[in-house]
């Protein structure tokens, strides 16, 4: 385990000059009228991360207010879970303590010491969260490919594996923050809010879905149309995101047959 981190360690540093590609302020473009930026300020060794976040208000760029004034939380589990961790090469580079930043789309560890570091999502060519017995995946993601960056206003983000198999559903959720009146419109409030994106991946190629919508999700399915009267049995009608994975789960259960 030591010789693991010990390599993180120096991939880790091998780029650091000025920390500029590990802890630059990763961004999604324009922001609408509704939308609150969060300026990340520079992580260090053995300072808190979060000292350093200010939200400025989408009406006064000027006005700072502190991060726990925002409702909600940036990651996808609050908690610390064991992940693995690999590059572009698929090499590895051990288990780490790990959480995933969705606003910075940023991957938040623990080094040996128990110093919270981050690195962008296009360090980290995968990541692979395990179940308790510190064996069993539990979750899947990748850090988006150029194919995939070419589709997306998002540039280096995270994208869940939603299954496996031939084709396979990716998700990246993006936290946002909104600003709104409260109760009685004399302060502003602010929250985080879930935007979301999806990609098919199938026959080694990743294509961009507008939305997650039956007609366009099944034009990009070779051969879908076959399984019309199996769609009809099982009453999917396509409107939550877990019918969409057990067409795939079919699916690609009928392509290995095939194969």
């Amino acid at each position: 385990m030591d010789g693991k981190r010990n390599r993180m360690t120096a991939f880790r540093f091998r780029f650091a000059p000025g920390l500029l590609l590990f802890f630059a302020l990763v961004s999604f473009g324009p922001a609408s009228q509704a939308q609150v930026l969060i300026e990340l300020g520079r992580k260090v060794e053995r300072i808190n991360p979060y000292s350093s976040i200010n939200i400025y208000g989408a009406h006064d760029l000027n006005q700072k207010i502190t991060y726990d004034k925002v409702s909600g939380s940036p990651f996808f589990h609050d908690a610390w879970q064991n992940a693995l961790l690999y590059d572009d090469k698929q090499r590895s580079f051990g288990v780490w303590p790990v959480k995933l930043n969705l606003y910075s789309q940023e991957i938040h560890f623990l080094d040996s010491q128990q110093n919270e570091l981050s690195v962008p999502a296009s360090v980290v060519r995968k990541i692979v969260f395990l179940q308790p017995d510190g064996k069993t995946p539990q979750q899947t993601f990748i850090s988006s490919t150029p194919e995939m960056a070419r589709q997306s206003n998002c540039k280096s983000c995270l994208y869940q594996m939603l299954n496996e198999g031939h084709t396979v559903l990716l998700k990246n959720i993006r936290k946002v923050v909104r600003e709104g009146d409260s109760l009685f419109g004399t302060l502003k409030r602010y929250y985080f809010q879930d935007q979301y994106e999806y990609f098919i991946y199938s026959d080694s190629q990743y294509t961009r879905l507008k939305k997650l919508d039956k007609e366009e999700f099944l034009q990009r399915i070779p051969a879908a149309s076959q399984f019309a009267e199996w769609m009809k049995k099982q009453k999917l009608n396509f409107k939550k995101e877990k019918d969409y994975l057990a067409f795939l789960q079919h699916y690609n259960a009928a392509y290995r047959k095939e194969q």
